[in-house]
């Protein structure tokens, strides 16, 4: 037992494991080390236990599925690998690509993944409707396993440190050797195993109605007919698409889901994950997924893959029809009647108007059901069976019918209190009505509000009429709250209801009232259901009884059923209606077995009832309807009108009326009334028919017409017809050929029928039938129907003869167009009777049959016919020639019971080389590739005589059709994948083969090329098929089979490796295999060492590279194959399931145990190839290799980064020779870097910087010893002294770039907007001065964007403009395409570029409100318009919208700009980039001092707020603190440095004013110098009687490195100056500025007089009142001779402080003018005031 498989798995899963729980608690992930460590736990007491075992045999399968779904949850939980598996029985072993294949591995990987994502996808929506502590009571079912039956306990409790002791003890850990495989059948093996006591063959699975207790009968269970074996219908489920599919159902795999529905898990109890699995169709485990085909097939011979579907056109046209069951549980009865109620429950359709469902009747207790009954056997509730997707697509509604029994005929209030009588009879009570929502698996709940009517004929459809909303005819019960319903819905068929829910079994089912569309051979029901419609009666009070009565007049018992939940009884009583005309509608069900049914009736008594004792039901007359009709079948369904015949007693002689002769006489008892009662059956069988001619030939043996025209009559049934009486009409058939000699005409005729009901069921585009054909001629051929009286009698013992004969003879003179239908569809029904054929020869081998010689003679001439057919060119035999080749592969697998190997090969290869090659017919050449396909998985393969003449055949056929089209190389690469798969696992001696094989260059090389021309989405599966096949080739092929391959490649195909090495590398650029498919990734890293290690020493060694001189061996150089193999090995280091320090730590150590560290072993031969490559020759591998060579240098393999290290600089000093630079490997190193760092961004703003564990991609430190001298120096050290001082300048340039970059880097990690901003500018400035355009154009436009996203739209114009301004107006110049995910530019002229980008910047400037600075760029492109290429259309347009901008700010109102702050960051606690520095930030809108300081305290949290404005002391500086200094500065510029007053007075020069407005404007433009004010008093000695006499003014000046607005926010302050205004400069500056603010407010009024004079007003006043102002006295003390006697040097300052207050006057003047102009009449007073005002300001200051 040590040496189990299944011990083999545990230990290697805790082996495993174990080492992963110190990574995971490493790196705190606490989660999976916590589910680890249970399941580690879990698994070394299991194992512990199962050494004790003797034999691997002694392990139950339900021991072994509980303890693998223990492996596989703990590796789905914490995201490790997809456990792949395989057996032939209970020992298996885990699978790759030795043992299995690599085509077949993909395959397992896709179902199994398939299995997988349907558990989760379950789980997730079950996990939110079901309550969490059941969940977890099914959850720790997995841990709960019996004692008893072989099992074992699973263990609770266990220390983890047992795991030394698997260590020490069994040093075996290895997996056992593979066994040897069996195919997968149908391309789903993926776990194959079956319990021992699982039948080979369980098709009757589905169709079957029976599931009631057991000692039942069928009728007081609920069922329709005797148990039977039910039946399971093969299905093709819509979901598995699959890896190695490409085209439906006709790819390897088509067969794989049809058998899906076969599977059945093993025994022993599911917990609530293998719930779940089984669910979807699986397992808890998929090692218990077993395909029930038994061992005939033949693909156990085989290793590969699986053959292709045998039924092209079986599933293509038809859907698959899955089946649902309902579960209907009523919780509550919110209603106390008093009596007893019988609660019906029906399923009624409202698209169709009717019940589709059987009714369940409970019985409520008078007081209601307020509490669920805890025991089960007590609830209500039913499971309405097998409903069908249309109808699941329907309205469908949940009717309860309410009855109860009474002794008044009166009917009686429901909602009068609750009275109980004795009870004779059925009234209504009411009804209720909800709509049922199935589109979704699982469990809800339901309230039904109950209703009734005054009208008790309206009773039969009150339920009609609550679902259209006729309130008017209904009423609700208001003493009823209620009925509370559970409702279930599940997914699949009813056995597999059962299995996941066992303690259903006993609840009673309701069936459909009709078959399902395909009735499977084996299923028996035998129903029939009457409907009570109405009837038309002379009297009231008329209760109808109906009664089921055999031949002799004598009651059948226990025939009729009301409704399931209820006992079947002998007769039926229909609910009393007071009233003449009765209504009811009432459906019961009546069941009488096959045999016995054509001689029984049905019985109907009518009574009129009475409230009086003596005279409660008078019988007043009868009626009758027989079940068989006059031509011997069951009667129509349809409506029946019963006559009443008048009788006063219940005993009517059956003489008198079973044979429909009543006595005229009036005497008679038996006289006709004028009352009718109104019926409608509904026959639901499966074992009689409503047929006359099913019927006749049943009996034809004693049928007195013509059997040739009774065989015929039978081909004009329906397609369901004949499904439905398959088993019969075929048995009859073969019967009659029992009977018949040789070349009969019957014979002929019946084959012709059966070529026709073949036909017709295979053609159906609406139902699949070929499921029933199927299993009729696997199972139920010659078998006649159980309830038949030919029960036990076998037939068809000679129908292989007969069919055979008539197959040759219906096939000849093929030649005549005019026989090209008939020979169509002899051939399209040819696979069914060679089935038919193999099922008589085989079924009767104990029988006297014709000898086996002949039969094969038969046989080989149906093929040779065959093959002349297919020979032939006749154009009418297009269709048949397709339809024999589709079916010849399903006849070719049925020979294999009667030929040789060798005999079968030579008939193969013969039909083979009959198909006449056309390449215009894909779907002809499709089927053929799939019949070689056949034949390649089949046992010829394996058999070497066969195989040798096999192959030739193979390439050949393959070589014509590789790369006809994309579904042909689909088939020849499934074929090759087969080949290599064989190979790998079955043969022994592979070297013969595979040399055959791998010699084929020409399909190796279109192969390898047709990869990059692909298509990514739309041909993935079929790139992964060839990346399968080139690494499966690769995998087989050794030294001798390279060296063979490398000399026999032609100048054709030179470029075989180029694109082999291509294909390989694109594995890894954009890998094509799931990431989680680890088995494969281990596999596909091995396999690609391995082939670069041989062709290391094939191809590339080259005896003179040694000599490193650039001359030898320069011929042998070929660049091509150089540059495809250093990007295959460079690719392969960095691929991503090498970086093991940021790969899935379980990932790592998989790869790491199955692999080695392979990164070590490709670099060396990186390394050894490069030596190859002359020194003069490898710089030009610098566009080539500088981006994987950077990859490599910040890996954490020093192997791959010592190569990297000697790569590069070998690169560096091969350009310095060729070019005596570096620029090309600077600019490609540049290039690299900036692809490193960043990834797209998958939001808004900046791209990502991080990888997935959170880290950067690089940092300074990751080159510190890549780029660096010492590091140059040594791999440089036989250089010149030129080429290192060369290569130590590369390497300072480059580290300024790194700097640049690492710096954006982590500003984004840090999401520091300003900072990034700050970072990124720079990034720009220095990829545009060394003219790295693409890039400068990326970070451009990514900048341009994250501003306008933030709002600063001036800021994202003013960014786009530096890509607009690389390009100039030039119509005829054109510049390339560039992309990046922040913008798209195609092929253009240059000037169209330009256009196109200063539509962007516009368009920011109109939402920033910029619209001065938007019409400088409207010129130049109206210049360029009607100047350059005079397109006037377009110049229009911006003229327009020049004019728009102009009005715009004209319109506008007093503009609100931004203001300006100073910052300052001191103290060594802040970053080095703003330490000690001062910065101008601009402010948003509305942003006051107060807000902005909030925004930088939030910012910088610690930062003390420094109170001075003052630059603060070097010790503030120098300290471990953050202090803050902001201070609110003003726009200005470097003219008021040095003028020292602010304004020019222009109204006293010649030059014209500027507006106010547009001063405005202009003063926010190009902006670099900013002021800071604060007065201060000089003096400190006596104050003088003016204030303003010592008002000094100490202006601060800060100039900017950069001019608002710019690309940032936020500018570094590098110059600051100080200025001392004087006083009377200080009282120039506010004169001057008073005057301008004047001139503007009459400016605004002039040109809108419409607004508001209230500032105006207000301005004057203050100007003109001196108790406001101050007045003229302010003044008068700076134009006084004594004080410029004290201050000369203000002489200049009084002259034009005088002229000021001259200007000042004038301004006044001119705005008093326009305040009386626009003043309302309620401001008269106030100008009257300001008018005298002025008068006396006028006069004082003329007297200064």
């Amino acid at each position: 037992m040590s040496n189990s498989s299944i011990i083999n798995e545990i230990t290697s899963t805790i082996v495993e494991w174990a080492t992963l729980l110190k990574i995971y608690s490493n790196n705190k992930l606490y989660n999976e080390f916590k589910i680890l460590s249970s399941k580690i736990s879990q698994l070394v007491q299991f194992r512990n236990q199962l050494l004790q075992f003797k034999t691997p045999k002694d392990i139950t399968f339900d021991l072994r599925d509980r303890i693998l779904a223990i492996i596989d949850e703990g590796r789905r939980e914490t995201g490790m690998s997809i456990v792949l598996r395989k057996e032939i029985s209970n020992p298996y072993s885990i699978t790759d690509a030795e043992n299995t294949g690599v085509f077949t591995l993909c395959t397992m990987y896709q179902e199994k993944k398939l299995e997988y994502n349907s558990f989760r996808d379950s789980y997730e929506f079950e996990s939110i409707e079901s309550n969490s502590n059941n969940n977890s009571n099914n959850l720790n079912s997995l841990n709960s396993l019996n004692s008893s039956n072989g099992q074992i306990n699973s263990p609770s409790n266990s220390s983890i440190n047992n795991i030394n002791n698997i260590n020490s003890s069994n040093h075996n850990i290895g997996l056992p050797s593979s066994y040897s495989t069996n195919n997968l059948l149908n391309g789903t093996n993926v776990a194959l195993s079956q319990s021992p006591n699982s039948s080979p063959s369980t098709l009757a699975q589905q169709q079957s109605p029976n599931s009631s207790s057991v000692g039942q009968s069928p009728i007081s269970s609920g069922q329709s007919s005797p148990t039977n074996s039910s039946t399971n219908l093969p299905s093709s489920p819509q979901h598995s698409s699959n890896i190695l599919s490409s085209m439906g159902n006709s790819s390897p795999l088509s067969n794989s889901t049809k058998d899906l529905n076969q599977f059945s898990s093993s025994p022993g109890g599911g917990s609530f994950l293998s719930s779940k699995l089984i669910k979807q169709g699986s397992s808890k485990n998929f090692l218990s997924n077993v395909l029930k085909k038994g061992s005939s097939s033949s693909l156990s011979m085989s290793g590969g893959m699986a053959p292709p579907s045998t039924h092209l056109n079986s599933s293509n046209n038809v859907s698959t029809k899955f089946s649902s069951q309902v579960l209907i549980s009523l919780n509550n009865f919110l209603y106390s009647s008093g009596d007893y109620i019988d609660i019906v429950l029906s399923i009624y359709c409202k698209n169709e108007n009717k019940f589709i469902s059987e009714s369940y009747c409970g019985i409520v207790p008078p007081s209601g059901i307020f509490v669920e009954p805890e025991n089960p056997n007590e609830r209500i509730r039913t499971i309405f069976r097998d409903l069908e997707q249309k109808e699941l697509n329907s309205d469908l509604y949940l009717v309860a019918k309410l009855y109860r029994k009474t002794n008044s005929l009166s009917s009686k209030d429901p909602n009068s209190s609750p009275t109980l009588t004795r009870n004779k009879f059925r009234k209504f009570v009411g009804c209720g009505v909800k709509k049922l929502d199935l589109s979704n698996e699982g469990v809800s709940e339901l309230m039904i509000t109950l209703n009734t009517t005054s009208n008790e004929n309206s009773f039969y459809n009150l339920h009609e009429t609550i679902i259209n909303e006729q309130t008017a005819l209904y009423e609700p019960i208001t003493r009823a709250k209620g009925v509370v319903f559970t409702i279930q819905h599940f997914v699949g068929d009813y056995q597999q209801f059962l299995q996941e829910y066992p303690d259903y079994r006993s609840v009673t089912t309701s069936l459909k009232l009709q078959l399902p569309e395909v009735v499977l051979p084996g299923s028996e029901r035998n129903d029939m259901y009457i409907q009570i419609e109405e009837g038309d009666f002379s009297d009231k009070n008329i209760e109808v009884q109906v009664q089921v009565r055999a031949e002799s007049g004598q009651i059948v018992h226990d025939a009729i059923k009301f409704a399931n939940g209820q006992v079947s009884t002998s007769d039926f009583k229909t609910p009393l209606i007071p009233s003449a005309l009765c209504k009811w509608h009432e459906i019961i069900k009546v069941w009488v077995a096959a045999k016995t049914f054509e001689k029984s009736h049905l019985f109907f008594l009518f009574r009129q009832c009475s409230e009086k004792k003596d005279k409660e039901r008078t019988t007043i007359g009868f009626g009758y309807l027989r079940f068989i009709s006059d031509e011997g079948a069951i009667v129509k369904d349809g409506q029946y009108t019963i006559n009443i015949y008048k009788c006063s007693t219940d005993d009517i002689p059956v003489s008198t009326y079973i044979n429909g002769v009543i006595e005229s006489d009036k005497s008679s008892k038996s006289q006709k009334k004028l009352d009718t009662l109104k019926i409608r059956t509904t026959f639901v069988s499966t074992c009689l028919t409503q047929n006359p001619s099913v019927v006749n030939l049943s009996h034809w043996a004693s049928y007195s017409g013509d059997l040739s025209s009774l065989i015929k009559d039978i081909t004009f049934l329906g397609a369901q017809e004949l499904v439905r009486n398959l088993q019969e009409i075929f048995y009859n058939f073969l019967s009659i050929l029992d009977q018949q000699l040789n070349d009969s005409p019957l014979s002929m005729d019946i084959f012709r029928s059966i070529v026709f009901i073949i036909g017709v069921l295979v053609d159906s585009r609406t139902c699949n039938y070929r499921p029933a054909l199927d299993l009729y001629a696997s199972k139920f051929f010659g078998t006649p129907l159980s309830s038949s009286n030919k029960h036990g009698s076998l037939t068809g013992i000679t129908a292989h003869t007969h069919l055979l004969r008539s197959v040759v003879k219906n096939l000849e003179n093929f030649q005549d167009p005019a026989n090209a239908s008939r020979i169509s569809s002899s051939l399209k029904a040819l696979e069914y009777i060679f089935k038919f054929v193999v099922a008589s020869k085989t079924k009767f081998t104990n029988k006297e049959t014709i000898g086996n010689e002949s039969y094969q003679t038969n046989l080989k001439s149906v093929v040779d016919i065959l093959c002349e057919i297919m020979l032939s060119d006749i154009p009418s035999l297009i269709g048949a020639k397709t339809i024999a080749l589709k079916n010849f592969e399903s006849m070719f697998s049925d020979l294999k019971q009667f030929f040789t190997v060798e005999e079968m090969g030579i008939i193969a290869l013969k039909f083979m080389k009959s198909i006449q090659p056309d390449d215009k017919k894909k779907t002809f050449n499709i089927l053929k590739l799939k019949l070689l396909s056949s034949y390649i998985n089949g046992p010829m393969m394996l058999c070497k005589e066969t195989r040798k003449h096999l192959l030739p055949l193979v390439f050949q056929l393959l070589h014509f059709h590789f790369g006809k089209s994309s579904e042909e190389t689909d088939m020849c690469l499934m074929i090759l994948g087969l080949i290599v798969d064989i190979m790998i696992t079955n043969l022994k001696r592979r070297s013969s083969s595979s040399v055959s094989l791998t010699l084929n260059a020409a399909t190796s090389a279109s192969l390898a090329a047709m990869v990059p021309t692909m298509n990514e989405e739309s041909q993935n599966n079929l790139r992964i098929k060839i990346y399968a096949f080139i690494l499966g080739t690769a995998r087989l092929s050794g030294v001798q089979h390279w060296e063979m391959l490398n000399k026999s490649v032609t100048p054709t195909y030179k470029n075989f490796f180029i694109d082999l090495y291509d294909s390989l590398q694109l594995l890894f650029e954009s890998p094509k295999f799931p990431s989680d498919f680890w088995t494969f990734t281990a596999f596909q890293l091995k396999t690609i060492l391995r082939m670069t290690r041989i062709l290391e020493d094939v191809i590339f060694y080259l005896p003179s590279a040694s000599n490193n001189d650039g001359n030898s061996g320069s011929s042998q150089f070929e660049f091509p194959q150089w540059r495809a193999f250093f990007l295959l090995t460079s690719s392969y280091l960095n691929c991503k399931d090498l970086h093991f320090e940021s790969v899935n730590p379980a990932k790592a150590v998989f790869i790491k145990t199955r692999c080695g560290d392979v990164r070590i072993e490709m670099a060396r031969v990186f390394e050894r190839v490069w030596a190859t490559v002359p020194v003069k020759e490898r710089s030009s591998f610098i566009s080539v290799l500088i981006n994987p060579i950077v990859k490599l240098s910040i890996s954490d393999t020093l192997d791959a980064k010592r190569v990297a290290t000697k790569i590069f600089y070998d690169m560096l000093e091969s350009e310095i020779i060729q070019t005596e630079s570096y620029t090309e490997l600077f600019y490609h190193t540049m290039d690299s870097l900036l692809e490193i760092c960043t990834e797209k961004p998958n939001r808004k703003g900046w791209p990502i910087v991080s990888r997935a564990d959170g880290k950067l991609p690089f940092t300074m430190r990751s080159f510190s010893t890549f780029f660096n001298t010492q590091c140059m120096s040594l791999v440089l050290s036989k250089s010149t002294d030129a080429i290192k001082k060369k290569a130590e300048q590369f390497i300072n340039d480059i580290n300024h770039f790194l700097i640049l970059v690492t710096n954006f880097m982590s500003d984004v990690k840090n999401n520091d907007e300003e900072e990034i901003f700050s970072s990124v500018s720079k990034l720009i400035n220095y990829l545009l001065e060394h003219k790295r355009i693409n890039h400068f154009i990326r970070y451009v436009h990514m900048t341009s964007r994250r501003h306008y996203e933030l709002g600063n739209y001036v800021e994202a114009a003013v960014t786009l403009m530096l890509h607009a301004s690389l390009y100039n107006w030039d119509h005829n110049k054109v510049v390339g395409a560039t992309q990046n995910e922040y913008g798209h530019f195609v092929e253009q002229k240059e000037s169209e570029r330009k256009e196109y980008l200063y539509k962007e910047v516009l368009l920011c400037y109109n939402n920033g409100k910029a619209w001065d600075r938007a019409i400088p760029l409207l010129k130049e492109l109206i210049h360029h318009f009607t100047k350059n290429i005079c397109e006037m259309n377009s110049a229009a347009t911006y003229l327009r919208q020049q004019s728009t901008f102009y009005q715009k700010i004209n319109e506008s109102q007093d503009p609100i700009f931004e203001d300006y702050f100073r910052v300052g960051y001191y103290g060594k606690k802040f970053p080095l980039s703003i330490q000690n520095k001062e910065f101008i930030y601009k402010g948003n809108q509305f942003d006051r001092l107060s807000d902005f300081i909030s925004k930088i305290q939030d910012k910088w949290p610690k930062a003390e707020l420094l109170k001075t404005t003052e630059v603060p002391a070097q010790s503030i500086q120098d300290s471990d603190g953050q202090y803050l200094l902001i201070t609110s500065v003003n726009v200005s510029n470097a003219n008021e440095i040095e003028k020292r007053h602010s304004g020019f007075l222009d109204l006293f020069s010649n030059k014209k004013r500027v507006p106010h407005r547009v001063q405005q404007f202009n003063a926010r433009n190009k902006v670099n110098v900013f002021v800071y004010s604060k007065p201060f008093k000089k003096n400190s000695g006596t104050k003088s009687q003016n204030e303003f006499e010592d008002l000094w003014v100490m202006n601060l000046y800060f100039i900017c490195e950069n001019s608002f607005p710019c690309t940032e926010r936020r500018c570094l302050i590098t110059e600051r100056k100080q200025v001392e205004l004087s006083p009377i400069e200080n009282a120039l500056n506010s004169i001057i500025q008073k005057n301008e603010e004047l001139l503007a407010k009459i400016d605004k009024h002039q040109a809108s007089p419409q607004e508001s004079i209230s500032p105006l007003t207000m301005l004057l006043n203050g100007i003109i009142d001196a108790s406001v102002n101050g007045g003229v006295s302010r003044y008068e003390t700076f134009l006084s001779e004594d004080y410029l006697k004290q201050h000369p040097e203000y002489k200049e300052i009084a002259d034009l402080l005088k002229a000021s207050l001259e200007q000042q006057l004038a301004v006044t003047e001119q705005g008093l003018r326009l305040h009386a102009t626009l003043r309302p009449p309620e401001m008269a007073a106030m100008h009257d005031k300001l008018e005298s005002f002025f008068i006396t300001m006028k006069n004082a200051r003329q007297r200064l």
